[in-house]
């Protein structure tokens, strides 16, 4: 399966390997990262509070 998701946000931290994003609406917070392996290995959610 390949998930497709196309946001108009900048980085919000950057490090070698490492990279996450904050969407303000909908409330998200997407991370990648090249240590993971070809499967899914965490998945959070949370709620976000101003």
């Amino acid at each position: 399966m390949r998930i497709q998701l196309a946001l108009n946000v900048e980085v919000n931290k950057r490090k070698p390997g490492y990279a996450n994003f904050s969407v303000e609406e909908p409330p998200l917070k997407l991370v990648l990262s090249e240590n993971a392996d070809e499967r899914l290995n965490h998945l959070g959610g949370g709620v976000f509070h101003d």
